[in-house]
């Protein structure tokens, strides 16, 4: 990732994979478990079993493979993903997560290369710390503590040991369950410095809005205002923030315990 500015949206959708990534498969952590889109050789009707970020079981088959590209589908409940993965470039090319609601999420590489130098951020030994909030008659929040009563205001703890965090506000009124209708949804959240971030869902399907903070470690706060189905949660990530400078892979500043490294003269 760039080391001057984090993107948020990796972090929250999973797409492309961030942190550290299994060479054997490309495989990378979701939700604090591996992710794994691809098992090599790909070759047409292979198919494999996997778990879909922690929350839901999936099948990814390999539909099509021609010269250096393949085809695939990655189903899991209800859902159908298409990705394409392209040897030469050694990734996926392109990400389709079909519309639910107001919502569709499509990644397509637009340029690559090899060879980059300049400096660039690993978000070292990342794990899913926060998914707290409110949820109503939905389904796909079972990792989060995200009860559908109770005292709406709540706070939990991030502990030491952590540099940064790249989290979400993330709220839904429209996936309901049954009978019941999309519903209305608030979050307030306050972090350990003061910062107070604030979103709302009314009528549209899903509200994303993402954060970056340097030093998360503290007690956090988060207020939910709910009616009808939907959900409110923080959701993100915590981690160890590795600047290493390409192509000698040396590391800028201090090198994390247990990560072999050189640091920068």
């Amino acid at each position: 990732l760039p080391a001057e500015e984090v993107p948020i949206m990796p972090f929250i959708f999973h797409l492309p994979g961030v942190g550290q990534v299994r060479m054997s498969d490309l495989a990378y952590e979701a939700h604090d478990e591996p992710f794994e889109l691809l098992k090599f050789p790909l070759e047409e009707g292979v198919s494999w079993d996997g778990v879909y970020w922690a929350s839901a079981p999936m099948t990814v088959s390999v539909d099509r493979v021609e010269g250096s590209t393949a085809e695939l589908t990655l189903a899991s409940g209800d859902q159908e993903h298409a990705l394409t993965y392209d040897a030469e470039v050694g990734y996926l090319t392109h990400y389709r997560i079909p519309a639910q609601g107001e919502l569709e999420v499509e990644l397509e590489l637009v340029d690559h290369g090899f060879g980059y130098e300049g400096d660039v951020m690993v978000p070292y030994e990342q794990d899913l710390t926060m998914c707290h909030g409110q949820g109503l008659f939905v389904m796909g929040i079972e990792g989060c503590q995200a009860s559908p009563g109770g005292t709406p205001m709540d706070t939990f703890e991030i502990p030491d040991g952590y540099t940064a965090a790249t989290f979400a506000l993330v709220l839904e009124s429209g996936q309901a369950e049954g009978e019941h209708l999309p519903g209305a949804a608030s979050i307030e959240v306050t972090d350990p410095h003061g910062n107070v971030y604030e979103a709302g869902a009314r009528g549209t399907y899903m509200v994303v809005q993402g954060h970056h903070l340097e030093e998360p470690a503290g007690t956090w706060s988060h207020d939910v205002a709910q009616a009808g189905a939907g959900f409110a949660i923080v959701e993100g990530v915590t981690y160890t923030k590795v600047e290493v400078s390409l192509p000698s892979g040396c590391m800028l500043g201090a090198v994390p315990d247990g990560l072999a490294g050189t640091p920068c003269a």
